[in-house]
């Protein structure tokens, strides 16, 4: 898999520079799957980029504060990843957290 062409338009050349990555993850396992999504994503953009990521497991994002720290997580973050363990959906929390950063989102990549 090769990224977009114009991903790292704010790259400058002969510095690194820093990609953003959001995981919010189920359990134990989904975030695994998150981690290795992410760090495929950072073996693929290479070395000149400096990798920053930030997990949130699911539950937490029932704590206001905690949840609006994740929700400006997700308005900085450059990709987002979210990894479900079961198939029912996403729990509320989570709906409520994607609903809460998308609008402010617009006019960013991501």
């Amino acid at each position: 898999m090769r990224l977009p062409q114009g991903i790292l338009a704010g790259a400058r050349p002969g510095r690194k520079s820093a990609f953003r990555v959001v995981m919010a993850y189920d359990d134990f396992t989904a975030g695994k799957r998150a981690m290795d999504a992410c760090n495929f994503l950072g073996f693929q953009l290479g070395e000149g980029v400096e990798l920053r990521s930030n997990m949130w497991k699911f539950d937490i994002l029932r704590h206001a504060r905690l949840h609006e720290m994740a929700v400006e997580d997700a308005i900085e973050a450059d990709v987002i990843i979210v990894a479900n363990a079961s198939d029912a959906g996403l729990p509320d929390e989570v709906v409520s957290w994607i609903d809460a950063w998308v609008p402010r989102k617009r006019g960013q990549t991501a």
